[in-house]
């Protein structure tokens, strides 16, 4: 509406609202958010997902993670994706892992 009224009036109402919002994201630092991404990554592979790097396969990424207990063939079909076929950096595949059964 304050466009039909005057550009510049809203393109200065527009402006304090991306003001606003960067200096709510201003605090974080980069190494914060380093510290977050890998978190997260810990998080996902705790959780039986594991990010995979850029072009690698199902094969490699198992080779690298050394803890799942399907095999690639079957993490295709659980993932919806072709086994041999190269992932894209940060694609999570779902794994499973083997742990014994602990009743809660």
């Amino acid at each position: 509406m304050t466009g039909i009224v005057s550009p510049t009036l809203s393109d200065v109402v527009g402006g304090i609202g991306g003001l606003a919002g960067a200096l709510v994201v201003a605090p974080y630092s980069r190494g914060q958010e380093h510290e977050a991404d890998r978190l997260g990554q810990e998080f996902a592979a705790e959780a039986g997902w594991i990010a995979a790097l850029d072009g690698e396969t199902l094969a490699q990424l198992f080779d690298r993670a050394d803890a799942t207990a399907w095999d690639p063939d079957m993490a295709a079909v659980a993932n919806g994706v072709v086994a041999s076929a190269p992932l894209p950096r940060g694609q999570l595949v779902k794994v499973a892992r083997s742990e014994p059964y602990r009743p809660r």
